[in-house]
């Protein structure tokens, strides 16, 4: 019982309940990368607070794999060094 109620309030705190500034949690927290296994390239926020779909709107349209997580990205050669375009 009471892993249910430290979850709720995990979850109150992420989601911004009672801040009245939105969502504080997403707001003063970073995620590191590291493998990037459950980051998702496209989808997840970046600098700047809003994903690359968004800030790249044209490439994400041209994208044949719109929820590839960035290590997948880097499987396919997407990262620096790498030869995408080749």
């Amino acid at each position: 019982m009471l892993n249910f109620f430290i979850r709720r309030m995990l979850c109150h705190v992420r989601d911004g309940v009672g801040s009245g500034l939105g969502s504080w949690f997403e707001d003063n927290t970073r995620r590191v990368v590291g493998n990037g296994r459950n980051t998702f390239f496209w989808t997840d926020n970046w600098l700047g607070g809003s994903p690359l779909r968004l800030q790249f709107s044209c490439l994400y349209e041209l994208s044949v794999h719109k929820e590839y997580s960035v290590e997948d990205m880097a499987r396919l050669r997407w990262k620096e060094g790498g030869n995408a375009c080749g």
